[in-house]
């Protein structure tokens, strides 16, 4: 994929998905110690690989579960994995769906995911601060050291308030900003559709001449008028 310059249009995410809503990222890196769990394992001596079936991965508070599973290693110190069927990446508030998913681990941590799906989901619920942010495409990089997220392949972004397309969308953690690039066809264009925001559901904001009235427009008893 070409990030040149030439191919890139910058939004400012501060604008259109909200300052910081993905900023403390998607899901967590621990330390802790890793637990896996499968149904059964083998090992392939012909390719050297390692294979479960039914399997979930946890470290704190991130889950890897999906139907099956194939490791180079079963050291998470640097070992690279393949999940495949009903792949579910879930950390403490955020979650990621795919057909199938290839992550890396090194020194016991998740470096590296990229999932792929018809589409590929991912999820960041609200917090206090921010609004939840959601997302899909065909395949969905997260590079946790570089700190990036990048959709590729009719790829979406929506945080309730806001929904932007592109063919590829990457999110640059660090500096917020959300950059779109084109695919390999050339196609750089870029959809952002805004919903107003309203004070409530199906209600106006009440005028200054009607508080302290009643339903029949009397001014209320409390109001001393």
């Amino acid at each position: 994929m070409d990030f040149s310059p030439a191919n890139l249009r910058v939004l400012l995410v501060a604008a259109l998905l909200g300052a910081g809503s993905l900023a403390h990222g998607v899901l967590p890196d621990s330390q802790e110690p890793i637990a896996l769990d499968a149904d059964s394992s083998e090992f392939d001596r012909e390719s050297g690989t390692l294979l479960f079936t039914n399997v979930t991965i946890r470290q704190g508070t991130l889950t890897i579960s999906a139907n099956s599973a194939r490791a180079n290693d079963l050291d998470f110190a640097d070992s690279s994995w393949q999940f495949d069927g009903q792949v579910q990446i879930d950390g403490e508030s955020s979650h990621i769906r795919s057909e199938s998913a290839v992550l890396k681990f090194r020194e016991h941590q998740l470096a590296q995911a990229a999932v792929s799906g018809q589409p590929a989901t991912f999820e960041r619920e609200a917090t206090e601060e921010f609004r939840a942010v959601s997302g899909g495409a065909r395949t969905i990089d997260y590079d946790l050291a570089g700190g990036t997220l990048t959709l590729k392949g009719d790829a979406t972004l929506v945080d309730g308030k806001n929904e932007i397309n592109g063919a590829v969308l990457r999110y640059e953690l660090a500096t917020q900003r959300l950059v779109a690039g084109s695919d390999s066809s050339g196609d750089a264009r870029v959809r952002i559709t805004v919903t107003p925001q309203t004070l409530g559901i199906g209600e106006p904001s009440p005028k200054p001449e009607e508080e302290g009235k009643d339903e029949t427009g009397t001014p209320s008893p409390d109001t001393g008028r």
